[in-house]
């Protein structure tokens, strides 16, 4: 038994458990705590989650078609999978108006409602205790903000430094005899770190870790499916490269590219690199497509070009077109909904000047260190 948990415990399995069951407490909160919305929507949103609960939990041991059928279902729920269709700012605004009511009919009885606490917050006034209630309201007040200041960033910055050191204590662990996929080990280490982080910031902030719970479900719950977005991306990647896309699109290209050209082939490595992270929105899912089509058929094993040199600095043009595309949600739509930002693409045109400028960089780079 020992050895069963030692074993469960350094594999992905440990993490993908503790995101199911978050996953399986936000279904239940959106079930629960939405009182604006029909029990049908509420109904769909808490079944949308929970499927990807089960994706988590259980994706290990169910058979490929019941996978992709779940997978399925979950796509034709997303449009139910926020908690609300009101922004931040409304719904503060709808408490508010709903808080100056309550205070109102209550000096006019005479008396301030039981049990309610009002407090200054923003533009109005709100209810401490109706905000305390609802789990999908939680998380830090701008007064907890401010008193906290830098502080806040301190979990972050400890994370990456967790990550390295486990990193490291991981591997001298298997060489001296624990027994572990050793190619897990940098996934092991900030499953890790991740959870030191928010241990850290649970004691540095004095907060229960029931708090942290319900904030990232409350974050979840807010932008809804495109949290998820980068990792149906990825999964997409991979099928791409498992159906043969790869090799079927050197073909193609083959018959309208010139290759025995390695300046041109280059060119078409680089920019199929861009295209696919666009669409992709993640140039981790566009790396083995790119690679398998053009890198090194044409690049690598006609020309003679460096993998590791086309490998490390294709990423890295990979990027610049996660930076101008809506395709990455992390990085252009979740900061937009987060801070309503609009017009939402306002992120992807601040980004495209410093995007197109690397870009430019890294190709030079690249015909300087690839055919040396």
């Amino acid at each position: 038994m020992g050895a069963v948990l030692s074993q469960w415990f350094l594999s992905l399995e440990f993490a993908y458990t503790l995101i199911a069951l978050l996953l399986l407490w936000l279904a239940r909160s959106l079930f629960r705590s939405s009182p604006e919305r029909t029990l049908q929507q509420r109904g769909f949103a808490a079944l949308f989650w929970s499927l990807w609960a089960v994706l988590f939990l259980l994706g290990s041991y169910l058979p490929s078609e019941c996978l992709g059928g779940i997978l399925v279902c979950a796509a034709l729920l997303s449009p139910w999978a926020k908690s609300s269709t009101q922004s931040p700012q409304q719904r503060l605004q709808s408490e508010a108006e709903q808080a100056e009511n309550l205070h109102h009919k209550a000096r006019e009885l005479g008396f301030l409602a039981s049990g309610v606490q009002l407090e200054q917050h923003g533009r109005g006034v709100v209810t401490v205790a109706s905000r305390a209630s609802n789990p999908l309201h939680a998380g830090l007040a701008a007064a907890d903000v401010a008193g906290f200041g830098q502080v806040l960033l301190r979990p972050a910055l400890l994370l990456p430094l967790l990550v390295m050191l486990g990193f490291g204590a991981l591997k001298l662990a298997n060489h001296f005899g624990l027994s572990f996929d050793s190619k897990l080990a940098p996934l092991l280490a900030l499953q890790y770190a991740a959870l030191l982080s928010i241990v850290y910031a649970c004691w540095r902030l004095r907060y229960p870790p029931s708090r942290a719970v319900a904030g990232a479900a409350a974050l979840s719950a807010q932008l809804g499916w495109p949290v998820l977005l980068p990792l149906m991306l990825a999964v997409l990647g991979a099928v791409f490269v498992k159906a043969g896309v790869g090799s079927a699109l050197s073909t193609l290209l083959g018959t309208v590219i010139p290759n025995q050209d390695r300046t041109v082939c280059l060119l078409s490595f680089i920019a199929s690199m861009v295209l696919l992270s666009m669409l992709l929105g993640n140039a981790f899912a566009a790396f083995p497509i790119a690679m398998a089509a053009i890198g090194m058929p044409w690049v690598v094993n006609l020309h003679g070009g460096d993998p590791i040199a086309l490998s490390s600095i294709g990423m890295l043009c990979g990027y610049c077109g996660t930076l101008m595309s809506p395709m990455a949600a992390n990085f252009n739509t979740v900061p937009a909904v987060l801070m309503q930002i609009e017009p939402r693409r306002m992120v992807i045109y601040a980004q495209l000047p410093s995007a197109l400028w690397i870009l430019l960089l890294n190709t030079v780079l690249l015909f300087a260190v690839v055919f040396r």
